[in-house]
């Protein structure tokens, strides 16, 4: 992979100009390939055709210089990246403050215009590729750039297209003919222009090429469907190594990181929960509460302000002076209070089955009974017990805890409201578009559109960077899970001015419960049964749990339910495609042949024989190369092959051929050498070490005859894998 100029001079000037030009378009190639691949691309703006003028120009320049150095083409080397500084000095730190921000995890992605910075890059770049390219001789340094890039890409958003993969293609075969078909810096000899060589090497780019093209359409036929699953291999391994590293340092992840992949639960036991009777609902055990959501994270709610605030108040009203832990269970207080005895608290222990998991898990309406030695317990009512006190009990007697809820309602409207419209423009016109009044209804549209819009799966595939998760969960790629509904849930909730917030722990389902010999009920909750949900405030009541995710029994299929106001365009496509894919798996079906199936065996057989195909012509084609290279060696450099050759077969150990007596040891062992062809051999390696002159070609032939007799004498009694070794890779034979 090695590209060779050093030689042009000793070709005809036709040729000359010809090769010239094919190895600056390899070269160009490979500059462009990076620049249009760049992975920040997707982060950044800048105009396009300066950086690429300045990418050729730059390239030709460096180029020209390999063949004959100018004064005027180092002054203009020198002289293009000092001007690109002088005319924009002033821009440069704050482009540089943009790409920063770009590369930081909590950057924004997004800022000015970096076209003088990518000017200078692609200066850099075009250095940096004339030295690994001509100078170090390491075109092939560049595959640890190409390879990731259109392998990974999709993981970072930037899926490989065809010019991306032709730019590299075309410098990779390019530099790789060119490289193999040169004869060697130290070498002067024009061997390699020669009309048979010529043809050999247009013969074999059409080949690669062709070979490059097939296995291009074949990979993407196969594996277009299934790239998700390749991509997980990557993401399942880091999850796997971040759970392990948290096991080890008894630390714990992000709460409040929305996820941009897939989700692998381990089946790792997290928490036990006991309880008197089978609940009728599922469990909500709340550990993280999100209130501002900001660059795909929510960060942590904080109440301290509202107690604050009412410790700081004039008034002299009682409520206003109320500590924060009656009045987080002031829910649990009304019910005990209002009961009269009639609603029934019941009893809720939770033990913790793994020390990497921090901080309590509180179920709703609860509250904190004593400690145990293996968890803690709570008090706690139900849903339907605290809804039923609202639905029947009079205005008048809920009026004063409506009245003290007040207070905190102000403080929540101030808090939990905040949405960023801008970064989330295709969200906002949908709630826009959408009007909808009172919670019932709200609450009703958001979830109707989420089911209707999106389809729950574990494994929905990884979210760009660059993209804000709600708007590609919901209007992109429509499939998600946990945190993304309620992420997107909680948004949207705060668009039509209802507070919201962002609820992370865990949830057990009634038939999660299984009954103990005490006649307890206690389920066993994984870190598959970690959850996401949204708060929603109502006011005079509080915080309520609103679970926009749909059931995970519905992965493989979109809920029905939708609304008139959710029947968007972006809904109706999505039920076209699905309706086209299951009348197209039907037709399959009802054919009763699997066609598909035999295409892609079909394609399988044919990749593998382009494969056997591709590499015996390579073999075959290295092989002769090397034959003919070992043929011009000279005398002494063909001595040392023949005594390693002799050397695997067990021959002439402890000897090197300074010997006195070698040519007589060297015809008494390899017999198909006379001692007089030893003595001759000896003559000609000291004369073409030690002599003023070269030999000349017909004793060069002579020579080579020597080694060849030598060669063939050894070669069948190596073993096999030597055979191997010394005819296919060291092509000694």
């Amino acid at each position: 992979m090695q590209l060779y100029i050093g030689n042009f001079q000793t070709r005809k000037p036709s040729r000359e100009g010809i090769w010239s030009a094919a190895i600056f378009i390899c070269y160009v190639s490979s500059l462009f390939g990076i620049l249009y691949t760049f992975p920040l691309n997707l982060y950044i703006s800048y105009e396009k055709w300066p950086v690429y003028l300045t990418a050729v120009l730059y390239a030709a320049l460096l180029f020209l210089r390999l063949k004959k150095k100018h004064t005027v083409n180092t002054i203009l080397l020198a002289g293009i990246p000092v001007l690109i500084l002088l005319l924009y000095w002033r821009e440069l730190p704050d482009q540089w403050a943009v790409l920063s921000d770009s590369l930081s995890l909590s950057g924004s992605g997004s800022g000015g215009d970096l076209t003088a910075g990518m000017m200078l890059f692609a200066v850099g770049c075009a250095i940096l590729l004339q030295v690994l390219i001509f100078k170090v001789g390491a075109g092939w340094v560049l595959y640890f750039y190409s390879i990731p890039v259109i392998l990974l890409g999709p993981l970072i958003g930037r899926n490989p297209d065809f010019i991306g993969i032709c730019l590299f293609a075309l410098y990779h075969i390019g530099t790789s003919l060119s490289g193999n078909m040169m004869s060697g810096r130290k070498q002067t000899y024009p061997a390699f222009y020669k009309k048979s060589h010529m043809n050999v090497a247009g013969r074999g780019m059409y080949f690669l090429a062709a070979v490059f093209f097939v296995f291009l359409g074949i990979s993407v036929l196969l594996t277009s469907r299934h790239m998700e699953q390749l991509f997980e291999i990557p993401v399942a391994i880091e999850q796997r190594i971040r759970q392990t590293t948290m096991e080890i340092f008894h630390t714990e992840p992000d709460k409040g990181r929305v996820s941009r992949g897939n989700n692998y639960p381990s089946g790792q036991q997290l928490l036990e929960i006991i309880v008197d009777e089978k609940p009728q609902d599922p469990i909500y055990l709340r550990n993280y509460i999100g209130g501002t959501y900001e660059n795909s994270r929510w960060e942590e709610a904080d109440d301290s302000e509202f107690y604050d605030r009412s410790i700081r108040g004039g008034s002299r009203d009682r409520w206003e002076y109320i500590g924060r832990y009656a009045f987080e269970n002031r829910q649990f207080s009304l019910l005990q209070y209002m009961g009269d005895g009639d609603l029934m608290p019941f009893r809720i222990e939770i033990r913790r089955l793994s020390n990497g998991l921090s901080g309590y898990y509180t179920p709703y309406l609860s509250r904190y009974l004593n400690m145990t030695e293996e968890g803690y317990v709570f008090s706690a009512y139900t849903q339907e017990q605290f809804e039923s006190i609202f639905e029947n009990t009079p205005q008048e007697e809920l009026q004063w805890y409506e009245n003290r809820e007040s207070l905190y309602g102000q403080f929540v409207r101030e808090q939990y409201l905040d949405v960023d419209r801008e970064s989330l423009p295709r969200l906002t016109s949908l709630c826009v578009e959408n009007p909808q009044q009172g919670i019932d209804h709200i609450t009703s549209y958001i979830v109707n559109t989420l089911h209707s819009m999106a389809s729950y799966t574990l494994n929905p595939g990884v979210i760009p960077l660059g993209e804000e998760i709600p708007e590609y969960f919901l209007f992109e790629s429509h499939r998600g899970y946990c945190q993304h509904f309620a992420t997107t849930a909680a948004l949207m909730f705060r668009l039509y001015g209802v507070p919201s917030r962002y609820v992370t722990g865990y949830m057990a389902q009634p038939d999660d419960f299984e009954q103990q010999a005490d006649g307890t009920w206690r389920a066993v909750l994984e870190d598959g049964d970690a959850h996401a949900w949204t708060e929603v405030y109502v006011d005079g009541q509080g915080w309520k749990v609103v679970d926009a995710t749909p059931s995970a029994g519905d992965e493989s299929q979109t809920s029905q339910a939708s609304t008139e106001e959710s029947s968007t365009q972006a809904e109706n496509t999505a039920q076209e495609d699905v309706q086209e894919e299951t009348d197209t798996a039907q037709e399959s079906e009802h054919a009763g042949i699997d066609w598909l199936g035999i295409i892609r065996r079909v394609l399988w057989v044919l990749m593998i024989l382009l494969a056997v195909g591709a590499a015996v012509f390579l073999i075959h084609f290295r092989r002769k190369r090397k034959l003919e290279e070992i043929r011009k060696l000279p005398a002494d450099e063909l001595f040392v092959r023949m005594m390693e050759l002799i050397g695997m077969g067990g021959y002439l150990r402890g000897k090197n051929g300074m010997e006195e007596d070698f040519a007589q040891c060297l015809s008494k062992e390899i017999e198909r050498i006379t001692p007089e062809e030893a003595r001759r051999l000896m003559n000609l390696v000291y004369r073409e070490s030690f002599g003023k002159g070269h030999i000349s070609e017909k004793e060069q032939e002579e020579a080579y005859h020597i080694y060849e007799k030598a060669g063939n004498f050894v070669y069948p009694n190596l073993k096999r894998w030597r055979k191997w070794y010394v005819r296919y890779w060291k092509c000694y034979l």
